[in-house]
């Protein structure tokens, strides 16, 4: 066991798969461990390099064999598939494609997560999650009450007048239906209840951080995307310069190059998806704002809302944004707006 250097180890709920190799890439040792046996390996192994496939639970066990004086690698998924070996899959080959990733000078390592972030950005998790579940119960409502001929504008306020109506009577609905539509009722408004005690959280976060409320002052940038940010980006360093960090946000072309040709695509819509989302809808309403009151807008705002499609427009701002935001972490400054751009 001493002539071990990297350690590949597959988690799982109950059993997890362990490859150990030493400098030169040879396997020295193979072994299943039970989850409750996972720190007594490792505090018996002197110290080496652990790599583990990054994910929310992998945060937990990098703590863990790091307080055991081991070099924990947290590597991503899309960089561990690189190393398997054939199509097959199972925790062996999974456990030894870590072990190789591990030592590969291109990886890029996700830092691990104190117990502290991960609690922070649980809010935005479940704030998520409880965002797509309440839009699918609103729009299930929607269908529902389309049957019996009520429809209403979109928006919130649309489908509460409108579920005013049925509880009312004002609005016919069989006896048979009522109970069903009862239950999304109720369903719709307890999560938005619970969006709005987490909002408010994220507010709370977003006036007491420092980073977030200099963010704050970038047009089409609230407290939940401010706070989004600083949680997600906190290690600006890792990327080299705004623009990585808009290709890590999937906010950037696809690139398709082949006998000297290149040619871009749609965006890859790599990275994550809820800071996405929300720098995207941050640009929308600047460019809604930029075409009712063009006088007021960045000069860079309207050029590019009269020449794009709107869409295209709004994640290019995004795309912008997020290079913006960047700029303000990593050297820690206060943004300041062109001559003539709006005060949003």
């Amino acid at each position: 066991m001493g002539e071990i250097s990297m350690i590949g180890l597959d988690t799982a709920k109950s059993i997890f798969q362990v490859h150990g190799a030493d400098d030169k890439g040879e396997c020295r040792l193979v072994r299943r461990l039970k989850r409750r046996d996972v720190l007594a390996f490792f505090r018996k192994l002197p110290g080496c390099t652990v790599a583990l496939e990054a994910c929310g639970a992998s945060h937990y066990w990098g703590r863990e064999i790091e307080a055991l004086g081991h070099e924990v690698k947290l590597v991503p998924p899309r960089f561990v598939k690189l190393f398997v070996e054939g199509r097959r899959k199972n925790d062996a080959r999974d456990a030894k494609a870590l072990a190789f990733a591990g030592k590969s000078p291109d990886l890029r390592a996700v830092p691990v997560k104190s117990a502290e972030r991960q609690a922070e950005l649980l809010v935005i998790k479940a704030r998520s999650l409880l965002v797509r579940q309440h839009t699918q119960t609103g729009n299930a409502l929607r269908g529902h009450l389309a049957e019996f001929g009520l429809t209403v504008r979109t928006g919130a306020k649309g489908l509460e007048a409108l579920i005013a109506k049925v509880e009312s009577g004002e609005a016919h609905v069989p006896d048979a239906a009522i109970a069903a539509l009862a239950a999304l009722m109720g369903q719709w408004r307890r999560l938005e209840e619970a969006i709005a005690k987490l909002t408010a959280q994220l507010e709370t976060q977003a006036r007491t951080s420092e980073t977030a409320k200099r963010l704050m002052s970038v047009p089409g940038v609230g407290p939940v995307t401010a706070s989004v940010f600083a949680l997600k980006v906190d290690d600006p360093q890792r990327l080299a310069c705004g623009r990585n960090c808009a290709a890590w946000l999937g906010l950037v072309p696809n690139l398709r190059a082949s006998a000297g040709k290149s040619r871009l695509g749609a965006i890859s819509k790599a990275g994550d998806e809820d800071l996405r989302s929300l720098l995207v809808m941050g640009a929308a309403s600047i460019l809604i704002r930029a075409k009712a009151a063009p006088d007021k807008a960045d000069p860079w705002v309207r050029d590019i809302a009269r020449r794009k499609p709107f869409k295209v427009a709004a994640v290019a701002l995004a795309a912008r944004m997020a290079r913006t935001l960047w700029a303000l972490v990593r050297h820690g400054t206060s943004y300041k707006s062109r001559a003539g751009a709006a005060n949003a």
